[in-house]
């Protein structure tokens, strides 16, 4: 395999809202996984993975990324132990050394289409880096 880096870009994920909408986002749900994900990988560096979340003004304060419970990950931390994956600092020195200068970035937010907004392929043409 391999990885490929574009400086300055942002992988997201639409999510459509009202009429829509085909299904409910459990925004906790989401938290969730992307915790388990995170305290898999991230060691020593989960407290950044929190200040994403508590330093975004649209993430509801009644769920705190510290406190959500995600159930048992040992399981995911032995298999990459004996996969012998190497830890987030061996890929920040390693593979994106840019990772360690640059600030945290925020998700970016566009909520579903009203007759006044963009198209969202507009949208990703102007985030495109030129």
């Amino acid at each position: 395999g391999r990885i490929i880096l574009y400086p300055c870009s942002r992988i997201g994920h639409w999510y459509r809202g009202g009429e829509d909408q085909p299904y409910k986002v459990d925004l906790k749900q989401v938290l969730i996984n992307k915790k388990r994900t995170a305290l898999v990988w991230l060691d020593d560096h989960i407290h950044k993975f929190y200040r994403v979340y508590l330093d975004d003004k649209s993430w509801p304060r009644s769920i705190d990324p510290r406190d959500t419970e995600v159930g048992d990950v040992q399981g995911r931390v032995q298999v990459r132990n004996q996969l012998d994956c190497k830890d987030m600092d061996w890929y920040a020195d390693n593979v994106y050394p840019e990772l360690k200068k640059q600030p945290i970035q925020l998700p970016m937010y566009y909520s579903s289409r009203t007759k006044n907004q963009k198209d969202p392929e507009q949208i990703l043409m102007e985030l495109k880096p030129k």
